[in-house]
């Protein structure tokens, strides 16, 4: 009778302990899913994970349509979080942090021992199943300790997706505005050019003094310098956009901005709508 009760007693504990870990389900979409909650709701903007090369490949897509148009500052913020590698590291680490806090839910593993005692001519066979006490004491400590490590994570995460997307708006804003200033200064170089060509003519046909003709030309040296100085602004404001925004390759001679940022709207709402 012994001899057939023993293994049931072995096999119970085991199969508890099997049941209950199943029941610890490992969900790397679910450990990111706050933080791309918060991308839709506070930023307008998708922040897909990108594990799988079918994944990947609809982020390419994604770059390639926004790339397709001149690139508005929606677009700069979801080409930014399409193409940050850091926010793609971050939920990875999301994913390592649900895992460890998945991995104090399992029960410790059980350990079987088996043993053979031979006196003369008897033989007896021992069985043991142990489990870690201490182990399962602090079991509960653990799980809270892991659950707000996820927790801090999801938070730090969350905030480096901010930081991201408030640096390619700005970013965006300030390319626009450098190209703007820089159309403003071409045309102001041709109108200084056009009058200074004017007083050499009328200077020539005795028409206006020395001096005037000195001071058109003063004013299209100061157009001349004012041109280089927002040309060199607009190069360095577009490198930052697309540092911001993560482009390389040929996505960076793709990218085109609107000629003019988009007017300030005139019906602002009211705090308590904010």
């Amino acid at each position: 009778m012994s001899s057939t009760m023993t293994p049931l007693r072995l096999t119970l504990p085991v199969l508890l302990a099997l049941g209950l870990s199943a029941c610890a389900s490992l969900s790397p979409e679910q450990a990111a899913e706050p933080v791309q909650r918060q991308s839709r709701d506070w930023l307008g903007s998708d922040l897909p994970l990108q594990r799988t090369d079918d994944q990947r490949a609809a982020a390419r897509a994604r770059t390639d349509a926004l790339l397709a148009r001149p690139l508005d500052a929606q677009g700069a913020v979801q080409l930014a979080l399409l193409n940050h590698r850091g926010l793609q590291a971050g939920l990875y680490g999301l994913g390592m942090a649900d895992a460890e806090r998945v991995q104090t839910l399992l029960w410790p593993n059980p350990v079987l021992s088996l043993g053979r005692l031979v006196r003369g001519d008897e033989r007896e066979i021992e069985r043991g199943l142990e489990f870690n006490l201490l182990s399962l004491l602090g079991r509960g400590a653990r799980q809270d300790a892991a659950a707000q490590a996820l927790a801090r994570e999801q938070a730090r995460v969350g905030q480096q997706l901010l930081d991201v997307a408030s640096q390619a708006r700005r970013s965006w804003v300030q390319a626009v505005a450098a190209q703007e200033r820089l159309q403003q200064a071409r045309t102001v170089l041709d109108s200084a050019s056009a009058g200074a060509e004017l007083a050499l003519r009328m200077r020539q046909a005795g028409n206006v003094s020395a001096l005037r003709l000195a001071r058109e030309r003063a004013v299209l040296a100061e157009a001349q310098l004012a041109l280089e100085q927002a040309e060199l602004q607009a190069t360095g404001d577009r490198e930052a956009l697309i540092r911001a925004i993560g482009l390389w390759g040929d996505d960076v001679t793709t990218l085109t901005l609107p000629e003019r940022l988009p007017d300030v709207p005139t019906d602002f709402r009211a705090a308590d709508d904010l």
